[in-house]
């Protein structure tokens, strides 16, 4: 994502209804985030993150700042039902929950992590933090459904997110 930002930092990176945003501030962003995550928040190397936002660019933003600051990312879908996002909350055992402003009235009493406000994680420094991860990292936790009651949590290592999005580029004929 670096090597793209630097060469391309004014090309669109992500665009959705409501706005699109550049690699260049795309990076810029998730450096602010990454950075406080680390040096506001603590978050140590390997550890989860709950995240509840909608799909914007500032969750893009929060996926990679994530991922830079050494974390790997759990998103919890705002239209979860309540039950469902508690018990992702518990399960992974994530010290920080981020949650977009719009979704900061909803109550999570059984989780007792930082709850953080994306508006309190946007500004700051965007110095890159130098994380120092590994292909057999953690990445992200997707959740099943729960067909067989409850949910279940599938890690997903960075070198398995890599492979995907170098599949991606060549089945989808990405020339950048």
């Amino acid at each position: 994502f670096e090597l793209q930002a630097s060469k391309y930092p004014q090309k669109t990176a992500v665009f959705t209804n409501h706005n699109k945003i550049s690699y260049g501030e795309l990076s810029r962003l998730s450096n602010i985030i990454a950075q406080n995550l680390v040096n506001h928040y603590k978050l140590q190397k390997g550890q989860f993150v709950c995240l509840m936002a909608g799909r914007d660019e500032f969750a893009i933003a929060l996926f990679l700042g994530i991922l830079k600051a050494g974390g790997a990312y759990v998103p919890i879908d705002p239209l979860y039902p309540k039950d469902k996002a508690e018990f992702m909350l518990k399960d992974s055992g994530a010290p920080l929950f981020i949650v977009a402003d719009e979704f900061k009235d909803r109550g999570y009493p059984d989780y007792h992590g930082k709850t953080i406000l994306i508006s309190e994680i946007i500004n700051g420094s965007a110095t890159f933090p130098k994380a120092a991860i590994d292909q057999k990292s953690c990445a992200y936790i997707i959740y099943t459904s729960g067909s067989t009651g409850l949910p279940k949590g599938c890690m997903i290592s960075h070198f398995n997110l890599s492979s995907l999005i170098r599949d991606a580029v060549v089945a989808y004929d990405f020339n950048e």
